[in-house]
């Protein structure tokens, strides 16, 4: 089994801090609910590229089965950073914590939220083009040149459906180097879904974080996504 390792940054109130901590490292993630967004992982009917010669295919035919509980990580250490001492950060959850954990890689998706279903309904751009290559790999290529020739949104969501769990962009994401903003205007490098529960074997630590987040130039996606009118 190939696991990775996996970052994920919270923040609770400072009530909280120590039953968290306590929680995680005796029963692991995916017990309790530790965030406020809680995603649900899908699984395709068949391999991504199959499916992709099948379009256009229903977006419902996608997922045949009951979503699989998940949780956003990162396979960035500095990302989740960001998210533990800022992005989650307020006056009530004031307490931040960072968790790295290990999980089968074949068993994430790629959360393309930010990105990938933004840039697939975007006018087609060489420097668009060239950011996702490097951020996402060459295997996006045929999901991303799908997308962009179909004047169908729903097909285009459809297509980056499949695109999130195409092992190679999985892969290509998971060694990305690259700081980048997109939609939400938060620097990261890589975002997955990755299903739970994580058993406490897995965690390779769960500890409070103080500080400021690293401060570093990303490029911004955004300046390079031009929405197409009317499609």
């Amino acid at each position: 089994m190939d696991l990775a390792t996996f970052y994920r940054g919270i923040a609770v109130s400072p009530d909280r801090l120590e039953p968290v901590l306590s929680a995680i490292k005796d029963r692991g993630l995916g017990v309790e609910k530790l965030g406020f967004w809680a995603p649900d992982l899908y699984r395709l009917p068949e391999p991504p590229r199959a499916l992709l010669q099948q379009m256009p295919i229903p977006r419902g035919h996608l997922q045949i089965e009951a979503p699989i509980p998940a949780v956003y990580a990162t396979a960035d250490r500095d990302t989740a950073l960001y998210y533990a001492l800022k992005h989650n950060r307020n006056a009530k959850s004031a307490a931040s914590i960072l968790i790295s954990f290990q999980a089968p890689l074949d068993d994430v998706m790629v959360d393309g939220r930010d990105l990938l279903y933004t840039a697939a309904s975007a006018v087609p751009r060489p420097d668009l083009r060239a950011l996702l290559v490097k951020v996402f790999g060459e295997a996006l290529l045929p999901y991303l040149d799908a997308a962009w020739a179909t004047s169908d949104g729903l097909q285009r969501i459809t297509i980056i459906d499949l695109a999130v769990h195409d092992p190679k962009v999985i892969r290509s994401h998971y060694a990305n180097r690259v700081l980048f903003r997109a939609r939400n205007g938060i620097p990261f490098r890589s975002a997955f879904v990755v299903p739970t529960p994580i058993p406490k074997s897995r965690i390779l630590f769960a500890r409070e974080v103080d500080g400021e987040p690293a401060s570093e130039e990303a490029v911004d996606a955004l300046e390079m996504i031009e929405m197409r009118v009317g499609r």
